[in-house]
């Protein structure tokens, strides 16, 4: 067999060797789409959780009960941090695109604050449904399991 390819022009040679090493590098390109496709969806995952906590931190800062106008006057400021940060969670979880799918405990506490967000802004309920929805997300491992 080498004394076939011996004979060979060395054009062919080459060309051979080209092909076996393009094989390889496409091979080894394929890897590394398919490592950093799943960092992507790491880093989705990852920024749906930071936004989830932010949101908490910005839910701190808040009364339990927003239901005075008073209240809701004095705190306007904070308020309005919390429905930019609430934006930003929603823009993350639509980044997340179907990711999350599996995750039902995840979409379950996130349809509770989506849905007592806006309840809770305009006084009708307190913020302890809010509160627990985002400590479980935050306790729920999702994003490296």
């Amino acid at each position: 067999m080498w004394q076939t390819v011996l004979n060979w022009p060395w054009v062919t040679i080459w060309a051979a060797i080209s092909a076996i090493f393009t094989a390889g590098t496409a091979c080894v390109a394929g890897l590394a789409l398919a490592r950093w496709r799943k960092q992507d969806e790491l880093k989705a995952k990852m920024a749906f959780k930071q936004a989830i906590a932010d949101y908490l931190y910005g839910l701190l800062l808040l009364p339990d009960d927003l239901s005075d106008a008073e209240v809701r006057k004095e705190y306007y400021d904070l308020i309005m941090s919390l429905i930019t940060k609430f934006n930003q969670c929603r823009n993350t979880f639509l980044y997340c695109e179907d990711l999350l799918d599996e995750e039902l405990e995840v979409l379950a506490h996130w349809n509770n604050i989506y849905k007592t967000h806006s309840v809770f802004l305009k006084g009708k309920e307190d913020s302890s449904v809010l509160h627990n929805a985002c400590n479980s997300i935050l306790k729920i491992k999702f994003v490296f399991k």
